[in-house]
This record gives structure tokens, sequence and C-alpha cells, in this order.
């Protein structure tokens, strides 16, 4: 039973059924959100181009004293990331950097949520039409699927599991 909010991530082949990027999707979406490009001075997020606000606002708003660093960071890991094996590689071969490795995660997280938001596993969005449940069942959906319902205390959130 869990006492606290959970986060699971699934790999990255039994994602794509249910609409979550795969891992070069998310590579690819990570890579977008750490690349700020601004287009004027002051770094003002006002003056964003086409890429996310948010992780650039999370950055100032709590690490104002070392925005440069952090900034220069998330610079290194967007160039790094194409050619690493994953996401999990990357952070691996850079977690003496705590301005990567919290650019890295600040980044998952946003372009997770922001992805299981427009999943079809998402309580809001659940379409028992849209969910191919033989796919579901090869990629060992129906044991993790099991496993949350009988775990969880709030049976509300996930009664769509009961099948």
């Amino acid at each position: 039973m869990f006492r606290s909010k959970v986060l699971f991530i699934l790999g990255a082949g039994s994602s794509q059924e249910v609409k979550l990027p795969t891992g070069e999707e998310l590579i690819e979406m990570l890579v977008n959100k750490l690349t700020f490009k601004f287009e004027g001075y002051p770094k003002d997020p006002i003056n964003l181009g086409e890429t996310d606000r948010e992780v650039y606002l999370t950055i100032k708003n709590n690490f104002r004293q070392d925005l440069g660093q952090y900034l220069n960071a998330a610079k290194r890991l967007s160039l790094t990331l194409p050619n690493s094996i994953s996401i999990d590689n990357a952070l691996h071969a850079h977690r003496h950097d705590k301005y990567m490795e919290t650019c890295g995660k600040l980044g998952i997280v946003d372009c997770i949520l922001k992805k299981e938001n427009e999943s079809a596993i998402n309580c809001k969005n659940f379409d028992d039409e849209k969910i191919d449940y033989l796919k579901l069942g090869k990629l060992g959906f129906p044991v993790f699927l099991s496993f949350l319902r009988r775990t969880s205390q709030n049976r509300r959130s996930i009664s769509f599991l009961k099948m």
C-alpha cells in the first residue's frame, strides 16, 4: 500500500500503445524543452522563443543565484541527449554535475506529466474503445494494472482498472 504519491515510469515500448512517448520521443521532447532560445536581452521568459517556459521559470524561481550555471547545463544536456543511448545513460554519465542532473529531471517530469495528461490511461481521457487490450496484454499491462488496483489507497482514482 502506498502512503504517499507515487509515479511509475514504464519502459518506452509499453508506453506507446496508450499514447505515451517512447524513449526516442521523450529524448526529442526533452531536448526541445531544454533548448532555451532567448530573442532578446535580458534573459526574460517574455523573450523566450518557442521553448517551453515552465522548466525555465522553475529554474529561475528556485535557483536564481546559479541561473547561469543551470542554463549552461541545460544547453549541454540538450546537446548530449541526441547522441546518448538513453536519458538514463546521459544523466548517469553526468551524475556528478548537479546542474545537468537537475535540469534533466525537471524536464523529464514536465514532459511525462504533460504527455500523461493526453494519454489514453489518464482518468479524464479514458476511452475503452481507444485501447487495444490484446497489445496491452503482450506488454504486461494487465499484471501492472492489477498491482495498481490492489495497492491503491484511492480506489476511485483508478476505478477504470476494474476491467
